[in-house]
C-alpha cells in the first residue's frame, strides 16, 4: 500500500477538518444574508396589476435614476417605453446598467428617483410576489436542472400545468424545437 493505515487516518481527519471549515465559512455567509435588513418592502396599500387577460404588459421607465447605496449613479434619467409584444435588447459595455434595469423591473431594488410602470401601475405599489410572477428573465448564461424540459421551464412551480408550460415555450419561441426532441416536453 502507498500509505500506512496511520497515514490514511491522518489524511481522513484532515479531509474532514477541511470540509468542516468550508461548511462553517458557508454557514457564516448564509447567516449574514439572513441577517441583512430587507431593503425593498411592499406598499402599505398595494395595488394589483391588471388581470393577465386584460393587462397587456406595457412597461414604462419614467426619468429613472438609480445607484447602489451611496455610490456613483448607475442609471441617470432613463426613460423608455416597451409596448406589449415588443422585443427589446439592452446592449452596452460591462457596467453600463443592463442587468440593473432588469433588477429594477423585478424590484430587487427600488429606483432612487423616477418610476417604473407596468400597465400604468407603479411597480412600488404592486406586491413583489405578484410582480415577480409576471416578469420573466432569460439570462445569457444557461442553467439546466436535472429533470425534464417541462420541469426546467416550470422551475419547480407545482401550480403550472402542461398548457402553461407550453404557452411559455411558445412565447419564447422554443415550442417547435422542444416538440422535435425525442420525448418532447418529457425529454430529460
Amino acid at each position: 500500500p502507498l500509505y500506512s493505515s496511520a497515514a490514511s487516518d491522518v489524511y481522513k481527519r484532515q479531509a474532514k477538518y477541511s470540509v468542516m471549515q468550508s461548511s462553517m465559512a458557508s454557514s457564516e455567509r448564509i447567516f449574514q444574508l439572513l441577517e441583512t435588513p430587507v431593503a425593498v418592502r411592499d406598499a402599505e396599500h398595494p395595488r394589483a396589476l391588471p388581470d393577465p387577460g386584460t393587462g397587456r404588459g406595457a412597461i414604462v421607465f419614467e426619468n429613472v435614476w438609480f445607484r447602489y447605496g451611496d455610490g456613483e449613479w448607475v442609471i441617470r434619467d432613463l426613460s423608455f417605453e416597451v409596448a406589449p409584444g415588443e422585443r427589446v435588447a439592452f446592449v452596452g459595455a460591462t457596467g453600463a446598467g443592463k442587468t440593473t434595469i432588469i433588477k429594477l423591473l423585478s424590484r430587487f431594488y427600488d429606483v432612487t428617483r423616477g418610476r417604473i410602470l407596468v400597465d400604468g401601475v407603479d411597480i412600488r405599489d404592486v406586491p413583489q410576489a405578484e410582480l415577480r410572477r409576471r416578469v420573466a428573465t432569460v439570462l445569457q448564461d444557461v442553467f439546466l436542472f436535472s429533470g425534464t424540459v417541462a420541469d426546467n421551464i416550470a422551475l419547480g412551480r407545482d401550480d403550472l400545468g402542461r398548457a402553461d408550460v407550453e404557452r411559455v415555450a411558445r412565447a419564447v419561441e422554443a415550442h417547435r424545437f422542444i416538440t422535435r426532441l425525442p420525448r418532447g416536453y418529457d425529454t430529460e
